[in-house]
C-alpha cells in the first residue's frame, strides 16, 4: 500500500528509508526484482527512466531488469533478494 507502483506488473519504486538507494521492479504477479540505484560507473544515484533506469551523470541506461542497454558502460545494476508475504502484504530485501 505504501507503493503504488508495485500494485502492477512493471511498476517501479524507489524504496526510502534504506542506506543504499534501491528501486523494486513488480515482474510478474508472484515476483519482485530489487536493485541498487547506485550507477556501477560513477557512483552516482540512477533515476527511473519510463520503464528502466538512466544514469544522470553519463546518460547509462538500464532496463528493468538491471541489464545495462546503453551509455557508458558495461555492467548492470546489483541486485538484491527479494522475499514477498503476500499475506502481509510486505517485501524482504536483503544483499
Amino acid at each position: 500500500a505504501n507503493y503504488a507502483a508495485l500494485g502492477t506488473v512493471g511498476g517501479i519504486a524507489v524504496i526510502s528509508g534504506a542506506g543504499t538507494p534501491i528501486a523494486v521492479v513488480r515482474a510478474s504477479a508472484t515476483q519482485y526484482r530489487a536493485f541498487s540505484l547506485i550507477c556501477p560507473h560513477a557512483g552516482t544515484t540512477v533515476a527511473i527512466s519510463g520503464t528502466g533506469f538512466r544514469c544522470p551523470n553519463h546518460g547509462a541506461t538500464f532496463n528493468a531488469s538491471g541489464a545495462w542497454t546503453g551509455g557508458e558502460r558495461t555492467t548492470g545494476l546489483a541486485e538484491f533478494t527479494v522475499a514477498s508475504n503476500t499475506t502481509a502484504g510486505t517485501l524482504t530485501i536483503t544483499s
